[in-house]
C-alpha cells in the first residue's frame, strides 16, 4: 500500500479527494488528512508517509513552508504540490525545497492516481500547464547539475519530434496518442533521450529546451 497524507484547508475538497483516492486506486491508503499547514507538518512527522499531497496556498503555513520544514527530516516522503493556478509564483520554491511533483487540482482522478505511482518510482512530475510556465520563465527552473554534452546531433528524428511535444507541455500519454505508439514506447524513448542529454529527469530536459528556439530543432 502507498501511504498518503493529504493537506488542504478546503474541507470539502480534501475529504472528497480522500474518498476518490481510496475508492479508485486499490493500493492507496490515506493515513492522515490535515486542514492546515501546521497539521500537515505534524502528520508527516508522525506518520512518515510515502506521499504527501499538499495544497500550495494554505493560511499561516503554506504548502511551500511545509516542504521546507519536513523535507530535511523526512526526505523519504515524496511531496506533491496541488494548486488551482497554472501561473504560480510558488513553483520554483516548492521544487527547490524538495517537492517532486507540481500538479493542478482540476486533473482527472485517474491521472492523479497515475501521477502518485510515477512519483513513487522516483520521477518528477509536473502538470503540462505548469511546464508551459517553466518554459516561459526558465529562471524559475532548478539549475541542471549535470554536464551538458553536444547532444542535438545524437538524437534521432523520432527523439527530436518527441522533444517538441515535451516543449508543448504534453505528458507521456498525450505524446503516445500524438505519435501513435504505446506509453511504454514513449518511456523507452525518454530514457534514451535523458542519456543523450546527460540529464536524469524531465525537468532537467525542460531546462535545456528553455534555452533553445524549439522551432529550430530539425526533424
Amino acid at each position: 500500500m502507498i501511504r498518503v497524507v493529504l493537506a488542504d484547508d478546503q474541507l470539502l475538497f480534501v475529504e472528497n479527494l480522500k474518498y476518490v483516492l481510496e475508492q479508485l486506486s486499490g493500493d492507496i491508503q490515506i493515513v492522515g488528512v490535515a486542514h492546515s499547514g501546521k497539521q500537515a507538518v505534524e502528520m508527516i512527522l508522525q506518520h512518515s508517509p510515502d506521499i504527501a499531497l499538499l495544497d500550495v496556498r494554505m493560511p499561516a503555513i503554506d504548502g511551500v513552508a511545509v516542504v521546507e520544514r519536513v523535507h530535511p527530516v523526512r526526505p523519504s516522503t515524496r511531496i506533491i504540490m496541488l494548486t488551482t493556478f497554472d501561473d504560480d509564483e510558488y513553483i520554483h520554491e516548492a521544487l527547490a525545497h524538495g517537492a517532486i511533483g507540481y500538479l493542478l487540482k482540476d486533473m482527472p482522478p485517474a491521472d492523479l492516481i497515475q501521477a502518485i505511482h510515477v512519483v513513487m518510482s522516483g520521477q518528477v512530475i509536473v502538470s503540462p500547464g505548469v511546464v508551459q510556465k517553466l518554459l516561459r520563465d526558465p529562471h524559475q527552473l532548478p539549475a541542471v547539475e549535470s554536464s551538458i554534452p553536444p547532444w542535438m546531433l545524437t538524437l534521432t528524428k523520432r527523439e527530436r519530434e518527441l522533444l517538441k511535444f515535451i516543449a508543448r507541455g504534453l505528458d507521456n500519454r498525450q505524446i503516445s496518442e500524438e505519435m501513435c505508439v504505446t506509453p511504454q514506447t514513449i518511456r523507452n524513448h525518454m530514457s534514451e533521450i535523458y542519456s543523450k542529454l546527460g540529464v536524469g529527469t524531465r525537468l532537467e530536459a525542460i531546462r535545456l529546451l528553455s534555452n533553445l528556439d524549439i522551432d529550430s530543432i530539425p526533424l
